[in-house]
């Protein structure tokens, strides 16, 4: 979920509360032509280049997703005035035996005058919801969240690898003077790093879409009692397709002697020059697998994004049944950081929200979460 404007109700004795009470604005079912004024609401609470972003990632998340009949929004209006704004991506997930839809969050955003208000747009979400599954990191987002009764699952922890000696002068003022020169010995140091462990691992090769071996990868490795998104070709092949914001992804996939997949990775890279990183989406292996194999797909995914111009890969780590261990990842140079987001459920179905509590059936990962979809690359 982006970031977003709502915070808890205020006090009657907090400045602003009864300024806010004193506004009439009512939830509503989206229409078309409130379009044009999501948009510019989105510019006004996030910024030129968000509300760019959010344009053009709009027919691909609401449109041509695939559930768009049940993809579900609510503009929030004071009068004809557009203060607000909630939608949802619908995909299909299997919990512990069972598939169902399950609606995210996502693109929540109010304006400032108007955060109380915010409040009625989640309640509509969770009235009109029943399976509802959120990954965010704005703390007034969670909070509004946990109000509704939505149950804290899990964390994500973003790790990053430097890639390129220049993010010591991006991030170094006193080194902004030297010349780029002076870092290139510890890039080539960084990749030759690369290049020989790579030759000691599973061989890694590029595929150029998500085939029928990634439907028989997911149902193979989906346990009885995992609770995952149906992460198979259909889904894979919409998430980073034409109209992804993603679309410039590379897949890397281990095989076994039947060419079938033994894992695979995702990973894009941003443009730049603002943000020179690459983002690791999926990184899925068969249970039981060697963690040569999750090495071998981290350093193909290193390699590439090094090679498209990024200077860092960032992976939000969580657990996950097929995801990589948290002990593999550090010892491939990724380092933690404190930002985390938070994975937030609330199922209609009592026995579903008891396997959600959980935390070790889920196998879920960055690029299954909205939160992901707003990433540049």
């Amino acid at each position: 979920m982006l970031p977003s404007g709502p915070m808890p109700e205020p006090s009657p004795s907090e400045p602003g509360a009864a300024a806010q009470r004193t506004k009439k604005a009512k939830v509503h079912p989206f229409e078309k032509s409130h379009l044009p004024d999501v948009i510019g609401l989105y510019e006004e609470v996030f910024g030129k280049s968000g509300a760019r972003d959010f344009a053009a990632r709009w027919r691909w998340s609401q449109e041509e997703n695939g559930f768009p009949a049940e993809t579900l929004r609510w503009s929030l209006l004071d009068g004809e005035r557009l203060v607000g704004f909630l939608a949802t991506v619908p995909q299909r997930f299997r919990v512990a035996g069972h598939e169902v839809l399950v609606h995210s969050s996502c693109d929540f955003m109010v304006h400032p005058d108007y955060r109380f208000h915010g409040i009625a747009l989640m309640r509509e979400y969770f009235r009109a919801c029943d399976n509802c599954v959120s990954l965010d990191d704005m703390p007034a987002t969670i909070a509004v969240l946990k109000m509704m009764k939505a149950v804290p699952i899990d964390n994500a922890f973003r790790y990053v690898r430097v890639l390129d000696g220049r993010v010591a002068k991006e991030r170094l003022p006193q080194l902004a003077r030297l010349p780029e020169i002076a870092f290139l010995p510890v890039t080539w140091a960084l990749a030759a790093y690369d290049a020989g462990r790579a030759l000691g691992m599973p061989r890694v090769e590029q595929a150029r879409e998500f085939d029928v071996r990634f439907d028989r990868f997911f149902s193979t490795t989906l346990e009885a009692r995992s609770i995952s998104l149906v992460r198979d070709s259909t889904y894979l092949s919409w998430r980073y397709g034409p109209l992804s914001p993603h679309r410039s992804r590379t897949i890397g996939v281990v095989t076994d002697g039947q060419s079938e997949l033994e894992g695979y990775v995702v990973c894009a890279t941003s443009p730049g020059p603002s943000d020179r990183s690459g983002y690791i989406f999926e990184l899925h292996v068969r249970p039981g697998a060697p963690a040569k194999t999750f090495s071998a797909l981290v350093t193909f995914a290193c390699r590439r994004i090094r090679r498209e111009g990024g200077h860092l890969a960032r992976l939000h780590w969580i657990r996950s049944t097929t995801g990589v261990p948290e002990p593999i990842l550090r010892a491939n140079r990724f380092a933690r950081r404190a930002h985390q987001h938070v994975l937030l459920v609330k199922f209609r179905d009592p026995a579903l929200q008891a396997a959600a509590a959980e935390a070790s059936r889920w196998d879920y990962g960055f690029g299954d979460a909205e939160a992901s979809h707003s990433v540049a690359t």
